[in-house]
């Protein structure tokens, strides 16, 4: 009995064992699932990275192009009769604007970034966030980069006599307005009367009031040097306040086609 017992003892500490132990095949399941569930986290941070690096790029094209439709709309003033001529976009602003807006998504606007054409912003981006986790993270794959474009339309003022760049019916030239088509459309054009002589001057000299002909002759030359002197005055003093009450009106007329533009403008991305 007591060998019975020993031996069937020993058989029972085999099994145990036996059923403890853990097979090669398990233990390299077991690293092969870590090793994919490390790969699994670290495609989808990669994912993340890069979506959030095209967001970005999404944001800092739309800003460059809301600095550059405001630019535009703002470079009215440089339209004649404020202005002289086409005015100059300043691209550094635009630069700030999607600068900024990329920052506050974790990104660095890139210097290739810039106006493509007349109407357009393209954003170039690289994240600060590596995709790769580690010391050599940027050796192996690097920041994400990505790229958007956006694109300034304006509303075509017809009734204004516009010519905008953005519009459909752009025919080249910026800021262009016909002056005597919004007349109607802008009150308070201003109108140049006629200058009149003063009232002390209205009649000329009385012949019967000299007994030498050559005082009389004198006397009318002096009358008419004054009355010409005075209207040239009137003259003058009526233009200045002519082109003071133009340059008010068609600040009116600046105001009211800004207001136009910016409300019906449009900003939308396209493809970089």
């Amino acid at each position: 009995m007591y060998r019975r017992r020993t031996g069937m003892h020993r058989r029972g500490l085999l099994r145990r064992g036996e059923d403890g132990a853990l097979s090669p095949g398990f233990l390299l399941f077991i690293v092969a699932a870590a090793v994919g569930s490390l790969f699994l986290v670290q495609f989808a941070h990669a994912h993340v990275l890069r979506t959030e690096a095209h967001t970005a790029a999404d944001a800092a094209a739309l800003a460059g192009a809301r600095s550059l439709r405001d630019q535009m709309i703002a470079s009215l003033a440089m339209a004649p009769p404020l202005g002289g001529g086409m005015p100059v976009l300043d691209e550094a602003m635009m630069h700030a604007q999607a600068a900024s807006y990329a920052a506050r998504n974790d990104a660095v606007l890139l210097p290739s970034s810039g106006r493509a054409g007349m109407c357009r912003y393209r954003a170039e981006v690289r994240g600060t966030n590596n995709v790769m986790s580690g010391p050599s993270a940027e050796l192996q794959q690097g920041r994400p980069e990505a790229a958007a474009a956006a694109e300034v339309q304006l509303p075509q003022l017809t009734g204004f006599g516009l010519s905008f760049a953005c519009t459909p019916a752009f025919s080249g030239g910026l800021n262009i307005i016909d002056l005597d088509r919004v007349k109607d459309l802008v009150p308070g054009y201003p109108s140049l009367g006629s200058p009149e002589p003063p009232p002390d001057l209205e009649d000329p000299p009385d012949p019967a009031d000299y007994d030498d002909p050559a005082d009389y002759d004198q006397a009318y030359e002096e009358w008419q040097d004054a009355v010409e002197e005075a209207m040239e005055q009137q003259e003058q003093a009526a233009q200045q306040a002519y082109e003071a009450a133009r340059q008010i009106w068609y600040g009116k007329v600046v105001d009211h086609a800004r207001g136009l533009l910016t409300n019906g403008s449009e900003i939308r991305l396209v493809a970089p």
